[in-house]
């Protein structure tokens, strides 16, 4: 149709217009902000205020280029819900005194994944791993005086599946945020200062006697009373290094050690050994979490004045927690874990969680009576750990090794990104007394040497640093090959009946006797909504029920404790399949929602982990959601090809002809149309709701379950693709229509394939023939019809799934070699021929898929996995 004269002037701009707005809209990217600047005080982060030091706080507005992409102004921390590459820039000012008197180092608390920073345009380091904190030394002829220091910090954001720490995850998991997700800053120091302070505590629970053996190293960059030669040589006043143990209830100083005369060098390091005892000593426990700081200064005394150089605090408590046989001892009592997980994230800020959410969510935490937190997947931002000191919360703090491959642990390239992770999360974290545990990796293969190997390897990297404990999460095996390795039997026990829930505690507790075991997750999915009664399993009330059951199992089984999976609902990466409908990539496993509203699960909680008495939880109403959209639609596909065999004479005999004489009516439809048009396209519609149905029904059947869709995430790397058909488990009319008009596309596709090769060869064939010779060639598909409108309910017998699933694929493989054999007619070739060429382009095309999923995603290895942990799982 042509466009009128009057309106072809306006062809142009409006064309312009829908192209910026494209642009524009491509452009755009989820940007979860938290933008709040840093805590100040001794609880903040990794280097306390001192009097002595300047931080220059980088939070606030930054600008963002996404890939390279349009510049935009992002509040930082913040969390970017997307995968790419980030460049951030901004500018921050220094005096000229702060640059002649102060040596400069870059702090960040985590930005997630590869960052690399550069000051004024100086390259300044780079950093792997989002959940680390680090810091890096800013060279003094990057920096000027002046507020027009630029700072630019490039962050990569692309997970693979053999690389990274963490590896692309392919179901459950969480969220992975990318860009400056923590607070940074930069930190002016003395240029001789206290670079590190590494305290190792230990309490001699028989005398009561706190031992602190402390490891400090102390920096000099151009101090300006230092010579080349050392102090005392060149008779210079002597720099002195103390410690000094403050209680920080009465901030009164308890211990110090005698002064050091301290031998410096420009520009060389030194480190200084000291030793603090304190009689006495007060034990840091989840009753009375008593804490002291660790003063540790340089300076310098002439007469009797002191003049401080350089200070810097730490926060330090003596835990008295000990290990015999297979129980956790707390200053000589029975310590019984009750835990929660918790997951950084919540649906406003992402990972960038507000100082004020942090501080609510261990609140609540503790206010149940739970007296140990794990935070589950990643180290968690350092104040949450501060905050479990002041509360007296125990932690279990997780590496970001978590559902990998064996294969993947025994590579070189894994290992060079694991390790260093590894290590900087007990460095961080070691002085820090409520730490319990250190988890080297979760939701391993704990039946694989290899798995065992990289268990022994990462916990000896952790004695190498800190004397707690270590634990690699793994499900039951009779033949766990992670154990010895380790010093707590850590499992996950997935969502069963009570009674085998039971059974698998006892089972555990008799095994290592040697050992303390402790249940990392156990839980089951909650519909928020759902206030039916505990009958239905997805309700509220059947959460309740659930933990008010399995809490009391727990304490029954004389197990060391065990953690509830979940404090809150978090996301992850991927759509989950068993998610029946809203956002599919949360998690609702939670005690409270993903936005922090109570359910009644956490209730049920705080009296079972206080023991107090629970009213009783209503049962309700409940009935079973039955598919009548597969049952209908089979009768409607039943009786529209009976209607059409018995009462369209043409149809039924072409129908009988299709089966007992096919090369002959192969040929009759190459050659001439010798069926009706019409009845033949209901004969397609017929085929393709019948396959839809079938395939609707499987889905159905498997949609809750956590095997099923983590082998379909490994399988489907696209989330788009993956939450469709999601979506078609849990709504069979939208899985039935959709599927349906898919196979139709995929029926024309078939096609135009023959009419293309019949061109290629030279065989004289329309179009439309080719269709019909698809469509009657896949006829046989139609003997599915009873078969899947009833498929659901055979299926939930596991004695029919096998034979139910052989079934189907017999019937589609003799659709298939039909088809084959219309080709072979209408290629005047043998079929046996068509047969093997076929077979060949198929593992052609099967293998470059194939090979694609492996060299990208490593398929085989996840697989492998899969199958490994799920046999595990029972």
């Amino acid at each position: 149709m042509a466009i009128p004269s009057r309106y072809q002037h306006l062809i142009l701009p409006l064309l312009t217009a829908f192209l910026l707005l494209a642009v524009s809209a491509s452009g755009q990217i989820r940007v979860l902000e938290n933008g709040q600047a840093l805590r100040s005080g001794l609880d903040a982060d990794l280097r306390p205020d001192s009097p002595t030091r300047t931080k220059i706080d980088l939070s606030g507005i930054w600008s963002l280029s996404t890939d390279g992409g349009e510049w935009q102004n992002v509040n930082i921390p913040a969390s970017i819900d997307e995968s790419g590459t980030f460049t951030f820039r901004r500018t921050f000012a220094l005096t000229d005194q702060q640059i002649l008197d102060q040596a400069f180092k870059f702090v960040a608390l985590g930005i997630n994944y590869d960052a690399e920073i550069y000051v004024n345009d100086n390259y300044v380091g780079r950093h792997i791993g989002g959940f680390s904190s680090f810091e890096f030394e800013v060279p003094d002829n990057a920096l000027a005086a002046g507020s027009e220091n630029a700072l630019q910090i490039v962050v990569h954001n692309r997970l693979t599946a053999r690389s990274t720490v963490p590896i692309r995850k392919q179901s459950e998991g969480w969220r992975t945020y990318g860009g400056i997700i923590r607070g940074l800053y930069l930190l002016g120091t003395p240029r001789l200062w206290i670079d590190r302070l590494t305290p190792r505590i230990a309490f001699a629970e028989d005398v009561r006697e706190g031992r602190i053996s402390v490891q400090t190293l102390i920096s000099n960059r151009g101090f300006a009373g230092l010579s080349t030669d050392s102090v005392t040589a060149a008779g210079h006043a002597s720099f002195l290094f103390g410690l000094e143990l403050i209680d920080r209830t009465t901030d009164a100083v308890v211990a110090q050690s005698a002064p050091q005369v301290l031998t410096l060098e420009s520009g060389k390091d030194l480190d200084v050994q000291s030793t603090l005892l304190l009689a006495g000593a007060r034990v840091w426990r989840v009753d009375q979490p008593d804490l002291y700081i660790i003063r540790a200064t340089v300076f310098t005394q002439e007469a009797r004045q002191r003049n401080v150089v350089d200070q810097e605090d730490r926060l330090v408590g003596f835990p008295a927690v000990t290990i015999r046989k297979n129980q956790f001892y707390e200053n000589g009592v029975r310590l019984r874990l009750r835990g929660v997980s918790w997951h950084e994230d919540d649906p406003i800020h992402g990972a960038s969680l507000t100082y004020e959410q942090m501080d609510r969510d261990l609140a609540t935490i503790k206010s149940i009576g739970a007296n140990v937190v794990r935070f589950a997947f990643h180290p968690p931002h350092p104040y949450l750990l501060n905050l479990c000191a002041r509360y007296g919360l125990y932690a279990l703090v997780e590496a970001p090794v978590w559902n990998v491959p064996a294969s993947t642990l025994a590579e070189e390239s894994f290992r060079a990104v694991a390790d260093p992770m590894i290590r900087e999360m007990v460095e961080r974290d070691a002085s820090n007394p409520a730490v319990l545990a250190w988890g080297v990796g979760d939701h391993l293969d704990a039946s694989d040497a290899r798995t065992a190997v990289f268990a022994r390897e990462t916990a000896a990297i952790i004695r190498s640093l800190d004397r707690r404990p270590v634990y690699v999460g793994t499900f039951p095996v009779e033949q766990d090959a992670t154990i010895p390795a380790v010093d707590i039997a850590a499992v996950h026990l997935p969502a069963t009946d009570l009674r085998s829930f039971r059974t698998a505690l006892q089972r555990l507790r008799t095994t290592y006797t040697d050992r303390p075991v402790v249940v990392l997750s156990y839980g089951i999915p909650v519909d928020h909504a759902n206030r039916s009664g505990y009958r239905d399993p997805r309700s509220q009330e059947f959460q309740a029920r659930y933990y008010l059951q399995h809490i009391a199992a727990v304490k029954e089984s004389g197990i060391a404790g065990a953690c509830l999976t979940a404090f809150a609902d978090w996301r992850g990466d991927r759509p989950l399949l068993t998610v029946p409908s809203g956002d599919r990539t949360m998690t609702p496993l939670g005690i409270v929602s993903a936005s922090r509203e109570k359910r009644l699960a956490l209730d049920v909680v705080r009296a079972q982990y206080q023991d107090l008495k629970y009213p009783a939880i209503p049962a309700g109403t409940y009935r079973a959601a039955f598919p009548a959209a597969h049952v209908i639609t089979g009768l409607i596909i039943i009786i529209i090809f009976g209607y059409q065999y018995s009462y369209n004479r043409r149809f039924g005999e072409a129908v009988k002809r299709s089966f007992l004489r096919s090369y002959n009516f192969f040929a009759d439809l190459r050659d001439r149309r010798d069926v009706p048009i019409l009845a033949s396209v209901i004969l397609a519609v017929c085929l393709a709701v019948t396959v839809s149905v079938v395939f609707s029904s499987i889905l159905y059947h498997y949609r809750t379950d956590a095997v099923a869709d983590e082998l379909l995430s490994a399988l489907i790397v696209n989330d788009v693709v993956k939450e469709q058909i999601n979506a078609a488990a849990w709504e069979p009319v939208r899985g039935i229509a959709m599927m349906s008009v898919l196979l139709l596309a995929f029926f024309g596709f078939v096609s135009i394939l023959i009419k293309v090769v019949a061109w290629v060869v030279r065989v004289k064939i329309t179009l439309g023939n080719a269709w019909l010779l698809t469509i009657w060639g896949i006829l046989p598909v139609i003997v599915l019809s009873p078969v899947g409108m009833s498929l659901f309910k055979i299926m939930e017998s596991s004695v029919f799934v096998i034979p139910s699933m052989v079934l189907v694929a017999l019937v589609l493989l003799w659709a298939g070699l039909r088809v084959l054999k219309a080709m072979s007619v209408v290629f005047d070739i043998s079929p046996a021929k068509t047969y093997v060429i076929a077979i060949m382009a198929g593992v052609l095309l099967l293998g470059s898929a194939l090979a694609y999923l492996e060299s990208s995603y490593a398929l085989r290895a996840t697989v492998e996995h899969i199958l490994s942990v799920s046999a595990a799982q029972g």
